[in-house]
Order: structure tokens, then sequence, then C-alpha cells
């Protein structure tokens, strides 16, 4: 799975991730009621990605 996260401010983050699903990734981002977090998440990928889930503009799917 990739996923390119896009905040608020136009930074972007690419996420690949073999394990996971997007769902899964998606469930990760909300809390028990629905609501997005908001704090500071750590992503590991090929370098720790930290980001919080409410300046997130946009995920984007990349298909391989």
């Amino acid at each position: 799975m990739r996923i390119l996260l896009v905040m608020d401010s136009g930074k972007e983050y690419e996420i690949v991730d073999d394990n996971s699903s997007v769902e899964e990734f998606l469930s990760n981002l909300r809390t028990d009621l629905g609501v997005l977090k908001n704090g500071l998440l750590r992503y590991p990928t090929k370098r720790d990605v930290y980001f919080n889930p409410t300046h997130l503009s946009s995920i984007e799917v990349i298909e391989d």
C-alpha cells in the first residue's frame, strides 16, 4: 500500500506499508467515537513520519 498524505500546508508525505490496508490506516486516524485524533501520530516507514490528522487536506491511494 502506498498513500500520499497532503497536509493543509501543502507538505506531502508518502507512506509505504505492505503489511496493512488502507482501511486499517484510516481507522488509526480516528478515535473510538469516529473523531479525528488531535495530536501527533507516528508512522514508521523508511523514515519516521509524524503528523497530526486534523491537518490533513487529502489522502491519495497510489496504485502500483
